[in-house]
């Protein structure tokens, strides 16, 4: 078809219909086949490194963690063993044999959970900047996470068959945990029945105005309104290096949840918090457990994201790695490329002329109120970008210390697994401590999902250098495919800054005043959630074809070999396209769609692009009448 009429079929066609979903994926596409690469390219690595003596270095933990992982023997043998232990400290499990519900302390049980597993049986608490003082931190408490992706769910026919699958996984766990069929049945309809209790409470939607969906309160506000949760004590127990009272400030989003909570908790059989709880333990650490316990998440899996096989084990240890150790392998890595300078100064100079032409455009835009227009100058003239790790940060010196409160244990993956949360527990707890501004970012670069993100608080742009790989980038690729895959995602990074909740942070990080002139009704469309998401990411479209066609101003006019007959522009959009050719199972579609995800997909975004695009149409000669959003006019 031709391009406008269906760009994505342009531009996606022959790769839609040449490829196929692997088997263990649900979604498929260059990202994903990227993040594929970039494990594959760390293994190689693990494999070919030669075990140093020390075992003190990361070198060594990655590798011993790796090879434990990998040893299959020993996992098997071991069967529920390591999951069992924990439990049992823990008071033990009603779904279990030895449960005594009358001695069991369900506030202990709570306390250790967050501040020992890191599990989040109904709220999460966790580290952020404070809004009000960005080079501190403040405890943020907010709602946890469901058994299933929305809750949504809970309110289909008790024969779909997302339903019918949960509810078999339930009982299957059950049963591997040593339940009979009977009270597996029991349990899983128990449980099932009160995730929905749960989801009555639950908040509908968290991305709206910054400032109204994080409160401010102290603890001793939480201990009034939700007296049977006792998040005092938990805090306390989890923070044991900060001194808390009753007047300790912390950030609460959906504060309602949590009296909801509390109110489920007083008047909720124990025997029922018991299996819940420790079920959301079983169900963090299954996934390193024995293949009984794989396969059973596996077979709810097939159900919900329609995966046909098990992810290989190779790449399930190194996403493990990835999840626990990715800023040791990423030093490690970035030290191995040779051409990483070379790479940065292509993507930094991406970076910057975008900035500049979006600069540009909000000074010369007659359609922003004053006080928006100095706002978003303001933001755009601060705003940094970092790309892969810090030089100093891949000095072995530096991360061996990072990592020295690390062990490793030789053939014993679950305990690896536990000492590697543990680890990460005790970062969390130095965080709230001291400040240390790379805590915030560092994980956008190491966490091995491969995209660019923008981080309100500290008003930057991070990029990892995995990203900077073929097919999406090379240094020498033409600009017009440059500005139009990586250009692109970079300047939706910077656009993130100006619209949805980064219009509520200012240029040094801080979260702006109730009374600031942005929280009016006049911004109302730079915020609400689908709206600012479709509007910002045309916007960076548009600010990065600019950017382009101001660089392509100063040089010779060229035509690519062999793609004589695409002027720039179309090959900036093809090359676009072509960054969001994704394939998915009709459960992932399905998937998508109940929890909104589908509305950024590539359909969608290209659908956009196609009737509210000016540049698209002129490039193109499209004979359409263009759609207009509120919006789309301001910058």
């Amino acid at each position: 078809l031709p391009a406008c009429e269906d760009i994505r079929d342009y531009s996606c066609g022959h790769w839609l219909n040449s490829h196929t979903i692997p088997g263990h994926e649900s979604i498929w596409g260059i990202k994903k086949h990227m993040q594929l690469k970039h494990r594959e390219h760390l293994r190689n690595m693990i494999m070919t490194m030669k075990l140093p003596d020390n075992v003190e270095s990361v070198e060594w933990k990655i590798k011993n963690t790796y090879d434990s992982c990998m040893s299959l023997g020993t996992i098997e043998t071991e069967g529920k063993l390591p999951l069992s232990k924990l439990i049992s400290q823990l008071g033990g499990w009603h779904v279990m044999k030895e449960f005594y519900v009358n001695v069991w302390d369900m506030k202990k049980t709570l306390k250790y959970l967050h501040a020992k597993y890191d599990v989040d049986p109904f709220f999460n608490i966790d580290v952020i900047p404070d809004p009000r003082v960005p080079a501190q931190s403040i405890v943020q408490i907010s709602p946890g996470k469901l058994g299933l992706p929305d809750k949504s769910y809970y309110y289909r026919s008790s024969s779909d068959k997302i339903i019918i699958a949960y509810k078999r996984f339930l009982k299957d766990v059950a049963i591997s945990f040593g339940a009979t069929s009977d009270y597996a049945n029991t349990f899983s309809e128990d449980m099932f029945g009160f995730e929905r209790r749960l989801t009555e409470r639950f908040p509908s939607n968290l991305h709206v105005d910054g400032n109204k969906a994080h409160h401010r309160t102290t603890l001793g506000d939480l201990q009034n309104i939700a007296p049977s949760i006792n998040l005092y004590d938990i805090v306390a127990f989890m923070f044991t290096n900060i001194k808390f009272t009753l007047k300790t400030e912390v950030v609460v989003v959906a504060p309602d949840y949590l009296v909801n909570v509390s109110q489920i908790f007083s008047t909720t059989d124990r025997i029922i918090l018991n299996n819940y709880m420790i079920l959301k333990l079983a169900l963090d650490y299954m996934p390193y457990l024995s293949n009984s316990f794989r396969t059973t998440l596996h077979e709810f899996h097939k159900h919900l994201y329609g995966v046909k096989e098990t992810t290989p084990r190779w790449e399930t240890c190194i996403m493990t790695l990835q999840k626990y150790m990715g800023r040791g392998l990423e030093a490690i890595l970035e030290n191995s490329n040779g051409e990483g300078e070379k790479k940065k100064k292509v993507a930094a100079d991406l970076f910057e002329q975008i900035r500049h032409t979006l600069r540009n455009n909000v000074m010369n835009s007659n359609n922003l109120p004053s006080h928006i227009k100095e706002h978003f100058l303001e933001k755009l003239d601060h705003m940094t970008v970092q790309i892969g790790l810090k030089v100093e940060m891949k000095r072995p010196i530096v991360y061996n210390e990072y990592y020295l409160p690390l062990t490793s244990i030789k053939d014993d993956f679950f305990r690896n697994v536990f000492l590697s949360v543990s680890f990460k527990l005790e970062e969390r707890v130095k965080r709230l401590g001291q400040h240390n501004e790379d805590a915030r970012w560092v994980e956008g670069i190491s966490d091995g999902s491969l995209r660019v993100i923008y981080i309100s608080e500290l008003n930057k742009v991070v990029i990892p250098m995995a990203l900077l790989a073929m097919p999406y980038f090379h240094s020498h690729y033409p600009l017009s495919i440059l500005y139009g895959s990586l250009g692109i995602e970079i300047g939706d990074a910077i656009m993130s800054g100006l619209i949805g909740e980064g219009l509520y942070y200012s240029g040094d990080g801080m979260q702006l005043s109730d009374d600031h002139p942005v929280h009016t009704k006049k911004s109302q469309c730079l915020v609400e959630e689908q709206a600012s998401a479709s509007t910002r990411h045309l916007h960076a479209v548009t600010a990065t074809y600019k950017a382009l066609k101001g660089v392509l101003a100063d040089m010779p006019h060229v035509h690519q070999p062999a793609l004589e007959y695409l002027e720039n522009e179309a090959l900036y959009f093809i090359a676009y396209a072509q960054s969001l050719c994704t394939m998915k199972t009709p459960e992932r579609q399905d998937l998508d769609i109940t929890t909104s995800k589908s509305k950024m997909d590539d359909i969608n975004l290209l659908d956009i692009l196609m009737h509210r695009s000016k540049e698209f149409s002129t490039t193109f000669s499209c004979n359409r009448k263009l759609k207009k959003d509120s919006c789309d006019a301001l910058i």
